[in-house]
């Protein structure tokens, strides 16, 4: 078993804003309450406290300066375009998607979170659309977070025609 001193010694070269749950389990192994650990729970406790003044005031709350959006376009047919793909220690919550359709006739597309099928979709010429008024797609709130990708696949319409349109922040979750 690792001791308490051992634990605050390798998480003090991280700062409280970069460290992870996964962080106190890496390092820390089990942890016993016995009487000999006592003096290393109590540093533990410390440690979990910082953590907690760090992060939890910001759980499910936007990040400030971090709205960000997409646009894109599907290059060919039936291949999946990426939308958002968030990077460790990242969570994008999707505050609305539109879609527009610049093409002859209709475009058909399908929205993925990872393999997940959100829903199937018609999009219009010269008709943009928010995506919660179109049949199937009732996904707000939704996050993307690591191991996650947003992405779309255009079924069928003239390529590089459909357009995805997104706003976006980061959180904390």
């Amino acid at each position: 078993m690792i001791s308490m001193s051992e634990i605050s010694n390798q998480l003090k070269s991280q700062s409280l804003g970069d460290v992870t749950p996964e962080a106190f389990k890496q390092v820390g192994g089990r942890v016993f309450p016995d009487a000999s650990a006592f003096d290393g729970l109590t540093d533990l406790v410390a440690i979990v406290e910082a953590y907690r003044a760090t992060h939890l005031p910001s759980y499910g709350a936007v990040i400030p300066s971090t709205g960000g959006g997409f646009n894109v376009a599907p290059a060919s047919l039936n291949d999946s375009e990426s939308l958002v793909e968030a990077l460790e220690n990242e969570v994008y919550q999707i505050q609305a998607i539109s879609i527009d359709y610049v093409g002859a006739g209709t475009g058909d597309f399908e929205l993925y979170l990872g393999d997940t099928l959100l829903g199937k979709g018609t999009a219009f010429t010269g008709d943009p659309q928010p995506l919660e008024s179109m049949t199937n797609f009732h996904i707000f709130p939704l996050y993307v977070s690591l191991g996650q990708t947003l992405r779309v696949i255009q079924t069928a319409g003239d390529t590089g025609s459909l357009k995805v349109i997104g706003s976006l922040v980061q959180t904390c979750l």
